[in-house]
């Protein structure tokens, strides 16, 4: 299979089954991306659906995914630090 269709139709299942699980938790407890963890666990050891190779081909996009992600979590922890101050 190719890895960019591999790709995609995880990163559209993780949308769909994230706005579902979003749907049925939000009133009882929030989970706050709990649910994508818990798909990467399920697709990557337990299924082996994303394996050593393909992870090797999507390593340009994960580091620079990981690399936005944490430009975004610096960004938010200074907001938040200059709302206390």
């Amino acid at each position: 299979m190719s890895t960019t269709v591999l790709f995609v139709g995880v990163v559209v299942f993780a949308f769909v089954a994230g706005r579902v699980l979003e749907r049925f938790t939000a009133k009882a407890f929030a989970l706050a991306g709990v649910e994508y963890l818990l798909l990467g666990v399920l697709l990557g050891p337990v299924l082996g659906v994303l394996g050593r190779e393909v992870m090797q081909a999507l390593d340009l996009f994960v580091s620079t995914v990981l690399g936005v992600l944490g430009f975004l979590v610096g960004l938010e922890i200074r907001q938040i630090r200059a709302s206390m101050e």
